[in-house]
Formats: C-alpha cells, structure tokens, sequence
C-alpha cells in the first residue's frame, strides 16, 4: 500500500504542470483567507456565509500584490541577489548562502536552484565582488576591509561583513554595523524603497531588536590598484554625499569597558 501511494505520488510530482511557483503573500492576505474559510464553515445562516466573499477576496488581492523588491541583502552582508534586466532575479557573491537566496527565490515564484540563478556578470577577486544593476549603479560585495579605500569612491552600493570607514562615501552602505542594526534589507530600484527586516512594525516579543554591538577597529592596508569593480566609467558613484544610510544607534559599553571604568 505504501509503494502505490509513493509511485503514484513520483508520477504526480513528474506531470507537467504540477509544480506551481507563486510570488510571496502580503502580510494580511493569509488572516483574510482564513476569516473567509471560518465564515464558511460555522455560520448556519447563508446570510452570514456570504461574509466570506469579501473575505476571500481580500485574501487572494493580498496574494497577488505582495512585496516586491529588485536588491536584496542577508544580515551577514557576504552575498545579495538582484534583479536583471530579464527581470529575474540574479545572485551575486564568491559564496552566496543557499538557504537565503532559495528563500529569495521561491518569494520571486523562481523555481531556479542557485547554481541556476548565479551572476555570471559580477567579476570577482580575493577582495570581493563587483556588478553593475540595469540602471548602471554600480555594487561592490567587500570581502576584505583593504578594498574599502578604492571601492567606497567607485560603487554606489557597498555591501560587505566588515565595518566601513566613516569615510566612506557610497549611497547605500549595508556593512556589519547597519546591518547589526537593520537586519536583512531589501531595495527597489523605482524611487530607492528600502525595507528592513527589523522595523518598529516587525519587532515582536519572540523576534526583539538586538541590542547594539561594539566593533573593533580594523586597521584597513592599502589595496593594489585593481578594482573590484570593474565597469565604464559613466557607472561610477553617484555624488559622494547623497543619500547614506541613517547612522547606527550610539554603541553600548561592554561589560570590560565598564569593569575597566569601576
């Protein structure tokens, strides 16, 4: 009985068709689903069933308008996907977390795996990442604090697990010390929407704000004059002074600092 219900489970799964790949829910659209199901089910009267339509309704509007984003950017700030010219989404990094960017991709109904739905524009060296979006902005992924220097004057973008300089003149700065304090991000091409995965709206009792980190300081060494990334020169920064990120919160003491002033 078990070996029919497996085989017929393999052909069913090997159908055309059987695998449906759909964009991620708005918050509200599972909660009005629902209502609609419970009208349903426990009202006798088909009066008070019929609650249910505007229900159900709301429910599927919520599953077809959910978020969307073209760039997005996991806590550890090792990796980002963004979206191609085609429209797909694309990931970027020497080793980009499978786990993340599946997730990515099953929000965006990609059915790809991430050896699939890996950049082949980015080039990349031993200090980091580099690419190009469609509208030429150009994003540097830094995996080592001496390419900051070079990097931080040529990318819009800068995406990267170390702490960058407070020189640092790109737009956006997604390093250790935002992403401590923003969590995941994501970004829209159209008018710069940036969402973050810990705004005050989605900080809940089982998922609080951290508290503030203190870093030490990197002493960042000269990088040779290799760019990471490499691109025309009409797809340098943007004006250094546009748009940065909010500062992060003002540090806390450590437990030794504190010991140490005692």
């Amino acid at each position: 009985g078990i070996k029919l219900v497996f085989w017929m489970a393999r052909i069913i799964a090997s159908a055309p068709g059987s695998t449906l790949h759909v964009h991620a829910f708005a918050p509200w659209a599972l909660p009005f689903l629902t209502l609609g199901v419970l009208n349903m089910v426990l009202w006798r009267s088909w009066l008070l069933r019929l609650l249910a339509v505007p229900c159900v309704a709301l429910g599927l509007t919520g599953a077809y308008v959910g978020a969307s984003f073209d760039l997005a950017v996991p806590p550890t700030g090792d990796y980002l996907a963004f979206r191609g010219a085609d429209g797909k989404l694309q990931i970027a990094g020497k080793r980009p977390g499978v786990f993340g960017a599946t997730q990515w991709l099953s929000a965006d109904a990609d059915g790809r795996t991430v050896a699939e739905a890996k950049s082949t524009s980015q080039n990349c060296d031993k200090f980091g990442c580099g690419l190009h979006l469609p509208d030429g902005r150009g994003v540097a992924i830094v995996s080592s604090p001496a390419s900051f220097e070079e990097d931080c004057t040529k990318a819009d973008i800068i995406v990267s697990s170390f702490e960058a300089p407070e020189s640092c003149s790109a737009k956006y700065i997604f390093d250790r010390k935002h992403l401590n304090e923003l969590g995941a991000v994501t970004l829209q091409y159209q008018n710069d929407v940036l969402t973050s995965e810990r705004q005050s709206h989605t900080d809940r009792p089982w998922s609080i704000q951290p508290k503030p980190r203190v870093y030490a300081s990197v002493s960042v060494a000269r990088r040779p004059s290799k760019a990471v990334t490499n691109g025309p020169e009409a797809s340098k920064s943007l004006n250094a002074n546009q748009g940065s990120l909010p500062p992060a919160r003002p540090a806390m003491p450590d437990d030794d600092a504190l010991m140490e002033q005692i």
